[in-house]
């Protein structure tokens, strides 16, 4: 997997305590608005990628679920936070804001879980 180090993109955010996943519009919009979308962990790059996918794709979301007037994309999935907390080793945080990277010839954005914290538990 080859990445375009250039134009970092912002607009996730894993909120750890309520165990949710916030994706802004502009993120979609960067992947031409998929009809689904999926979110895939490497523990390996300490990584995860977002990318349009077809229905079928194992752990796929359907975007078009959310109404056109909200500015971003909500989910709550315990494994798949218990995937993140694991392969990018969050601790004593309630809330991680992440910048991606475009994937060169893919419609994904690559997002390396090294970020630093926006918010400390009291």
């Amino acid at each position: 997997m080859q990445l375009i180090l250039s134009e970092p993109t912002t607009g996730v955010s894993v909120d750890i305590k309520k165990r949710r996943i916030r994706i802004s519009r502009k993120i979609f919009q960067q992947l031409d608005m998929p009809e689904y979308f999926r979110i895939l962990v490497n523990p390996n790059s300490k990584g995860m990628v977002i990318e349009g996918c077809p229905e079928t794709a194992k752990g796929s979301y359907q975007l078009s679920k959310v109404p056109n007037h909200k500015s971003s994309y909500e989910l709550t999935s315990t494994s798949l936070m218990g995937e993140l907390v694991q392969c990018a080793g969050f601790s004593g945080v309630s809330l991680v804001k992440l910048t991606g990277y475009p994937i060169e010839g893919q419609a994904a954005l690559f997002f390396r879980m090294e970020q630093q914290p926006t918010e400390r538990e009291a």
